[in-house]
């Protein structure tokens, strides 16, 4: 798991990003579902884009750009998602799990990074450049 995508900037807070990771199967067998933490940055800079009464999801994109959306639990600054299938069906394949943020209303300027976690294995998004509104 690695950081995945382009590097955003918010500098309006009602622009949003997509921030996420890349996956690679190592193992010859296709990867079972999972369960997915996402975790925002510490110092109230981010806040996870909800969507209704969901507040967050977590889009998996596959090798062929095919998307698959789950919905969250926010549980304080983490957003949980359960069973999830990472799309990897076989050794060699790529998928990228990517979530949408905001900026928080007064966020200082700053780059940052959510955390994502799957199971033991725990890496940084790409990175967003947040500018503070002035």
């Amino acid at each position: 798991m690695v950081p995945s995508g382009p590097h955003a900037i918010l500098a309006r807070g009602d622009q949003t990003a997509y921030l996420g990771v890349e996956l690679r199967s190592e193992d010859g067998q296709a990867v079972p579902r999972q369960n997915v933490s996402v975790t925002l940055p510490p110092g109230n800079v981010l806040e996870f884009e909800s969507m209704g009464s969901t507040p967050g999801t977590l889009s998996v994109m596959d090798a062929s750009n095919n998307l698959k959306s789950y919905e969250g639990v926010l549980s304080g600054d983490v957003l949980t998602f359960t069973n999830v299938d990472l799309a990897l069906p076989a050794q060699g394949s790529t998928s990228q799990l990517l979530v949408e943020v905001r900026k928080c209303t007064d966020a200082p300027a700053v780059a940052t990074r959510l955390t994502f976690a799957i199971g033991d294995q725990v890496s940084d998004s790409s990175h967003v450049v947040v500018w503070a509104e002035g």
